[in-house]
């Protein structure tokens, strides 16, 4: 049973723990990080954004972490049609929270700079700019400079989840989806372009206090159905999920929220189309699979695995009010990621 917060409340509380779990759209939860008293080298925050062009061809995803025990500034470009990929893994060791995030998903800049790239999220009303540049990586140089559309009126979700019977440890996600994505990204003289008409992003904010061990199931995308955006985000696999789940979809601005999903993964073949089954028939899908990639990295305390698929989604989405809408071959990803820290 899905249960929906209604008044707002710090997170955690003074004594360190959740009050409560579940989900809003709005924006009541003030994430309080000097209120964690045990297991402060658990706490992991961080800020992804992953840009997908309307056509499939290619992507690209910018993430800022801080885990503690090693923060990290991530890049990548993925040439879709061409089965390439260009990424930059940038860790900062002890102490990782030389990366300072925000509290809130609605403010806060953060720029890293060092010897091999340079990272800079830049937050203004309306807008969030993301920058990076990166060289000699297989072989390219990458530069991104992309503007991505930020409606302070539009609709989020946000999730609390708890680990643990003692509710210490937590997750606190906010899920943005729709952004209109406006700018480029240059590997060596080849020139992508993102065109905020047919091109999106997604944000993935996450703050909280982490199990040692996790996996997760991701998937989301964005685009415009009859001339209104259409964004979906669906997920779990860590955490206490019997009050709550990040499973939603936001068309024109409103979050329409679902209960149960399982994405069925071919076990054989990751090729093979992927099905996607909800338990209120709400969110009935299938993926044709464009591209399947892999990133690990792993420092022995912190062992990170993260299994990338871009592909094609098609089928149906019913609206709170019982609205049906058609989903053809739009472009989406899923993320399935094992961590150990």
């Amino acid at each position: 049973m899905q249960k929906k917060l209604d008044a707002s409340f710090k997170l955690p509380d003074t004594d360190g723990r959740v009050i409560k779990s579940g989900w809003t759209t709005g924006n009541g939860i003030e994430y309080e990080p000097r209120n964690i008293k045990l297991e402060r080298m658990k706490m992991k925050e961080w800020d992804s954004y992953i840009l997908v062009s309307g056509s499939g061809e290619y992507a690209f995803s910018m993430c800022l972490s801080d885990k503690r025990s090693v923060g990290q500034a991530s890049a990548c470009f993925y040439d879709i049609k061409n089965g390439m990929k260009y990424d930059c893994y940038n860790p900062k060791l002890l102490p990782g929270a030389k990366i300072c995030l925000s509290h809130s998903g609605e403010s806060g800049s953060a720029v890293v700079k060092d010897a091999f790239c340079d990272f800079m999220y830049l937050v203004n009303p309306g807008d969030r700019h993301l920058y990076c540049k990166y060289s000699h990586v297989f072989g390219a140089d990458v530069e991104a400079n992309v503007h991505l559309g930020f409606d302070n009126e539009a609709e989020s979700l946000s999730v609390v989840t708890v680990f643990d019977d003692e509710s210490t440890q937590f997750c606190y996600n906010r899920k943005f989806t729709c952004m209109p994505a406006n700018g480029s990204v240059n590997v060596n003289d080849e020139t992508f372009v993102f065109s905020p008409e047919k091109d999106f992003a997604v944000f993935d904010m996450g703050r909280g206090v982490w199990a040692g061990k996790t996996k997760r199931c991701w998937c989301a995308g964005s685009t415009v159905i009859d001339g209104k955006t259409f964004g979906f985000n669906i997920g779990y696999g860590f955490g206490k999920t019997s009050e709550v789940s990040e499973n939603a979809v936001f068309y024109d601005g409103v979050c329409h929220k679902l209960d149960k999903i399982f994405i069925d993964i071919p076990s054989d073949n990751l090729s093979d189309v992927w099905h996607i089954r909800s338990n209120d028939k709400r969110f009935e899908m299938s993926i044709i699979p464009l591209y399947n990639t892999e990133n690990k990295h792993n420092f022995g305390f912190v062992d990170q695995c993260e299994k990338l698929m871009f592909g094609k989604i098609s089928g149906t989405v019913i609206l709170d009010d019982g609205t049906e809408l058609e989903i053809n071959d739009m472009v989406c990803f899923c993320e399935r990621s094992q961590n150990k820290y």
